[in-house]
């Protein structure tokens, strides 16, 4: 699969359409710096534009999965990866996008939106929420990129999501380990 082509295909037809969204997940930790294995994409995507995102999609995709918060789709091309969209309806998800930041990729002009740091771990603090199950994975994503960027991170706006979630506890425990 190829993460660029993949890219390039979204973000031409995100700005034709103009799909508002960010990157998020494994891959936006690689965009900053971060090294984490993944086998799709992930983005958060305004929720008015579902339906413009379906069609853009179904060129090269099929949906495996749909329901009101997310939507995931597998290439119908080997060369295009797998691709997950959360789905931007209320206030706090589309202040992510809203304050998501362009970064250039690759070598070349290709810019594209990424959540900022804090915004990926409040959704790593939702996806534990949602499963605990996946507790271990995604506090290890949020101890690398606190480990990595420690002051330079806005800690009330993470504090605000780990509260959000009834996480304070474990928000008082990492802050007190990377906040340095």
């Amino acid at each position: 699969m190829d993460f660029e082509k993949t890219l390039r295909f979204l973000i031409r037809n995100f700005k034709e359409k103009n799909i508002d969204y960010a990157l998020i997940g494994g891959f936006a930790l690689g965009v900053f710096g971060i090294t984490r294995t993944t086998i799709d994409m992930d983005f958060l995507v305004d929720g008015e534009k579902v339906d413009e995102l379906k069609k853009i999609l179904n060129l090269k995709y099929k949906i495996t999965n749909e329901n009101e918060n997310v939507l995931q789709f597998s290439s119908k091309e080997k060369s295009y990866c797998s691709i997950d969209f959360l789905v931007a309806k209320r206030e706090i998800s589309k202040n992510i996008l809203k304050k998501a930041v362009e970064i250039s990729v690759f070598e070349d002009d290709l810019k594209i939106k990424v959540a900022r740091k804090e915004d990926i771990i409040g959704l790593k603090v939702q996806a534990i929420k949602n499963n605990p199950k996946r507790y271990i994975k995604e506090i290890y994503d949020i101890e690398v990129v606190m480990e990595r960027y420690g002051k330079k991170l806005n800690w009330e706006k993470i504090e605000e999501y780990f509260r959000l979630f009834d996480m304070g506890k474990d928000y008082e425990e990492l802050r007190d380990k990377y906040e340095k």
